[in-house]
């Protein structure tokens, strides 16, 4: 006899407080209990419930297989939807505007009921020379994201890829980056750095350096620089070192990762269980 360990607790539903499931001799038997003292006991063949149930006891065990099975899959709605870029035009900035100091619902991009997801920026800048597309910051003007939901998002912030050489790097170090909120963290995409970049981190920042010579023209990464949340974001600030000047692009993405619940050993058995009786009785 095989003991599956599977107990639920009955109570109020049924006059039984306890049901164990039974692997017997390739058969899927159960057993009931009264209290937790007769729980925790070793059952013996007399105490199984016979093989042949009756059909008021298929019926019951039956119907709360799938209860319990159907809660527990599918008692949460949730969706995980795909990178949403938010351009300044989502704040309806324009070219060569800013700060922008704003708060938007974006419940819509994700489906989600309205008011129940809100983007903050604070101090965002829209790069002269982007066509009204591009955020961007300065070694002086650094930008903040809040992002305010009950649901989960991951944030991935795009640096551009133009980053040093020296002598097209106005500002105190040739370096792209985030910081993130307390007990909060990011990574760099490795597989987005080229020879002449390293990703570092100092606390909560988290950033890209150029260390390759000094060519005489701008350095330029072969594609931009990926930062991801390692976990649901709450808040973010984008910075650059690379230039005193409103030349550092960067976009912001978010994604919708609400966990979808896995089906639990105890939603699994359930169903195996509901499935078992529902052939025992058509034969």
């Amino acid at each position: 006899m095989i003991n599956l360990n599977f107990w639920i607790d009955l109570d109020p539903i049924l006059p039984i407080n306890y049901l164990r499931a039974i692997l017997l001799n390739g058969e899927l038997r159960f057993v009931t209990a009264a209290n937790p003292i007769q729980k925790n006991s070793i059952p013996t063949e007399a105490d199984l419930l016979p093989p042949k149930l009756t059909s008021v006891e298929i019926i019951m065990i039956t119907r709360l297989a799938f209860f319990i099975c159907a809660a527990l899959m599918f008692s949460t709605s949730t969706t995980q939807a795909q990178l949403i870029n938010f351009l300044p035009s989502a704040f309806n900035a324009q070219t060569g505007d800013g700060p922008i100091n704003a708060t938007i619902d974006i419940s819509s991009s994700f489906n989600r009921a309205n008011g129940s997801v809100t983007l903050s920026v604070a101090n965002g800048f829209v790069n002269p020379q982007s066509g009204g597309f591009n955020w961007t910051v300065s070694e002086t003007e650094s930008t903040t994201f809040t992002v305010n939901s009950i649901f989960d998002f991951q944030a991935v912030v795009s640096h551009g890829p133009n980053l040093g050489s020296g002598d097209f790097s106005t500002g105190s170090a040739p370096r792209d980056g985030v910081i993130a909120a307390p007990g909060e963290s990011f990574t760099l995409d490795p597989a987005t750095l080229d020879s002449d970049y390293v990703g570092g981190q100092a606390g909560n920042s988290f950033f890209v350096d150029y260390v390759g010579p000094d060519t005489g023209a701008v350095a330029s990464n072969s594609t931009a620089f990926r930062f991801v949340s390692d976990q649901p974001v709450s808040e973010v600030t984008v910075f650059s070192t690379n230039t005193v000047e409103l030349a550092n692009n960067f976009s912001f993405l978010l994604q919708d990762v609400t966990a979808v619940p896995e089906p639990s050993a105890l939603a699994l058995l359930a169903l195996t269980s509901g499935l078992f009786l529902t052939r025992r009785r058509q034969r």
